[in-house]
């Protein structure tokens, strides 16, 4: 309203002025009039994108789009105080009720903001949790109503927090900074390390415990001096030790994962540890608790298994640490992060949130679960019905509401990691790896998604054109090369290969798009195909663009083609599969990640500049208009979805869903809102006269 308002006042007094004068008197006030349009502008536009009010919440950045619903998310930070246990899901921070340790139960949970939150901490009602170079800082007095309070920038990455003292990690850099009660952080000193830091615990009075990515042993810091800390013990671990990883500390002992299992080492000097046990020969420990004679393991059975097996022991004797129990949970996959407290354990899974209790009648025990959908990968929209994979832990189905609410309806896990799905109807066709095959999903019923149809093989990517699935798999006697199957599916009870002759492709197919008779393949390494599957049993090559490199997805409407790529958005008229021609490119520093196209609008993801700095989740929306093929015109970029890898728009253009990977899932209001306010002055019309 206040740019029609403005447009209209200037037009009406350029023309006023400029009526019956001459040339060289309307070419000033012409110019006085831009001036007046640039000044007008400023006055209009939203604070700067590095406005430390504007980067606090997710909701709604200064241009950016409106966040109607956030859900899920990985889980890095974990803290547990009596009853509740503070957790960084994605964007947000949730506390959880453990009161009933077989029913947790989330109690609340804060605004998204522009990050992906890991490591955290708990200072009185303060929890101040890690982000990309940076930290938020949450007021939690009223659980049930986590409130942010402000965003700090800080050096490095959030390790950890003891008291009044934050640590982070800037390569070999240890930050200290101090916490003052209901102030931002202040860097109060540093210490620098031999090598690149892997982990920091705090223990009494001050001492750091410190291992590092290329020695394979302890070290111990004074850091009771922030301004100098300095390096008064270590201690060397056997050479059966390849590498040092995560280390805890409880009183006068430190419990170090290494390579070869856990080393005990006694620190009651720290100028002279020494090394107590080992327990042990597991490499794949993931995550260590240690508390009131207590210390507790997460660990991934097999490198690649979907089993987390849970491990407690006694430290009554750091010398001899028995184990006293051992669980294995099939699904969870892994652990991130334990906790102890009281007479409860506290795990972060692929899944959510594990409990083990300790004061059970019977002995110890797993208990219950708190479980959400911790990656999104990719999804699909079917009216109001959303339907979304997670590579680890499987098949997740949720409600659209009109208000723009995610809602969540149901949960599949599947046997092994899931590669890709296609959507159609009532069924969901899922890719899952280690030779488990194309499954059919039924969603008739969206809390009870299960299997209604399988066909084994070692499928990958998937598109889908009618009854017809094709899927790449491996190619035999071509480890550099897939292989495009076809799989009816008009029956979904009774999915089948069709049988002929598979067409092989060099390289790696990173998506594919059908449409007709035509299938779409992006390649990452050996460039554009496009594959006449007319006859499913004997798909040929009819089109190819080799030089075209590093694409990423690939998305068609009628007789263009839009890629991302290295480049950026492509857009290539596949008329003439023989003669494949580009008819338009809008560059994207860093390169595009991801396409999806509705009516004239393409919804790119885009890597962010390297010069920004860019973090580990670091991929933009941008939306781009494509009314002019030929010529296609970024509308906005939206940097506040972390780790954004696909957006679409809901079937009635209400919203528009983002998967955000480690982020989880976003609704978002549509039309998004421009990046900037632009002034069309119609300065034609004024000058003619």
């Amino acid at each position: 309203m206040e740019e029609r308002w403005i447009h209209r006042a200037l037009v009406r007094i350029a023309h006023a002025l400029c009526r019956r004068r001459p040339a060289r008197t309307r070419a000033v006030l012409v110019a006085a009039v831009l001036v007046a349009a640039v000044i007008a502008a400023a006055c209009l536009l939203p604070g700067a994108p590095g406005d430390p009010a504007a980067a606090q919440s997710g909701s709604a950045g200064p241009t950016g789009p409106t966040v109607l619903d956030q859900i899920g998310g990985v889980a890095h930070g974990l803290a547990v105080v009596g009853d509740l246990a503070y957790v960084t899901v994605g964007p947000r921070l949730v506390v959880a009720d453990l009161s009933d340790p077989d029913r947790p139960r989330a109690l609340g949970r804060s605004a998204p903001v522009a990050d992906v939150l890991a490591t955290l901490g708990v200072h009185g009602t303060i929890v101040v949790a890690g982000g990309y170079r940076a930290v938020w800082r949450f007021d939690v007095a009223d659980p049930a109503a986590p409130r942010l309070l402000d965003r700090n920038v800080i050096r490095g990455e959030l390790q950890v927090i003891a008291g009044r003292r934050l640590y982070s990690l800037e390569g070999r850099t240890i930050v200290l900074y101090d916490l003052p009660d209901g102030g931002p952080p202040t860097e109060i000193g540093s210490y620098e390390a031999p090598n690149d830091v892997y982990d920091v615990a705090v223990g009494p009075d001050d001492h750091l415990y410190v291992t590092d990515l290329a020695r394979t042993g302890l070290a111990v810091v004074d850091a009771r001096d922030p301004a100098r800390p300095r390096e008064v013990g270590r201690v060397a671990f056997p050479d059966t030790v390849v590498f040092s990883k995560r280390v805890a500390v409880d009183g006068t002992t430190a419990y170090v994962v290494t390579s070869d299992g856990i080393q005990s080492v006694d620190v009651a000097d720290p100028s002279t540890p020494r090394l107590l046990a080992k327990v042990g020969g597991r490499n794949n420990i993931e995550a260590i608790a240690v508390a009131g004679g207590r210390l507790v393991t997460g660990y991934r059975q097999g490198n690649l298994g979907t089993t987390m097996a849970l491990e407690w022991f006694e430290t009554g004797q750091p010398a001899d640490l028995p184990s006293r129990g051992m669980w294995t949970i099939p699904g969870d996959h892994y652990a991130l992060a334990a906790a102890l407290s009281g007479e409860r354990a506290v795990l972060l899974t692929a899944v959510g949130l594990r409990v083990l209790d300790f004061a059970a009648p019977g002995g110890p025990r797993p208990a219950g679960a708190l479980a959400w959908q911790t990656w999104a990968d990719d999804f699909q929209v079917a009216g109001t019905r959303l339907t979304s994979i997670d590579t680890v832990s499987g098949l997740y189905t949720y409600d659209l509401t009109a208000t723009g609410a995610v809602v969540p309806a149901g949960h599949l896990r599947l046997p092994s990691y899931v590669d890709g799905i296609v959507v159609q109807d009532r069924t969901a066709f899922v890719a899952v790896s280690d030779g488990e095959g194309l499954h059919a999903v039924s969603l008739d019923d969206p809390a009870a998604p299960h299997v209604v149809g399988r066909v084994p093989g070692y499928f990958n990517r998937l598109a889908i054109a009618g009854t017809t699935v094709f899927a790449t798999d491996v190619a035999p006697n071509a480890p550099d090369s897939e292989v495009v199957r076809a799989i009816d599916v008009a029956d979904p009870t009774r999915p089948r290969l069709i049988p002929g002759t598979p067409l092989t492709i060099p390289g790696a197919v990173w998506r594919m798009a059908a449409a007709g008779r035509w299938l779409y393949v992006a390649n990452y390494t050996t460039g554009f195909w496009i594959i006449d599957v007319a006859d499913p049993a004997a798909p040929i090559v009819a089109g190819r663009v080799p030089e075209l490199q590093a694409m990423l997805d690939v998305a068609v409407v009628g007789n263009l083609v839009y890629l991302a790529d290295a480049g950026g958005l492509r857009i290539l008229d596949v008329a003439d599969p023989a003669a494949i021609r580009q008819v338009g490119l809008l560059p994207l520093p860093g390169g595009a990640t991801s396409v999806e196209v509705a009516g004239p609008t393409a919804y790119v993801g885009a890597w962010m500049s390297p010069e920004t700095g860019a973090p580990d989740y670091n991929t933009d929306l941008v939306v781009v208009d494509v009314r002019d093929p030929a010529h296609p015109r970024e509308v906005t970029r939206d940097a506040t979805l972390p780790g954004m890898s696909r957006a679409r728009p809901s079937p009635d253009g209400a919203r528009l869903v983002v998967a955000a990977g480690g982020a989880g899932l976003y609704s978002l209001a549509l039309p998004l809102p421009p990046a900037t306010t632009t002034f069309r002055l119609a300065l034609p019309f004024v000058l003619r006269r």
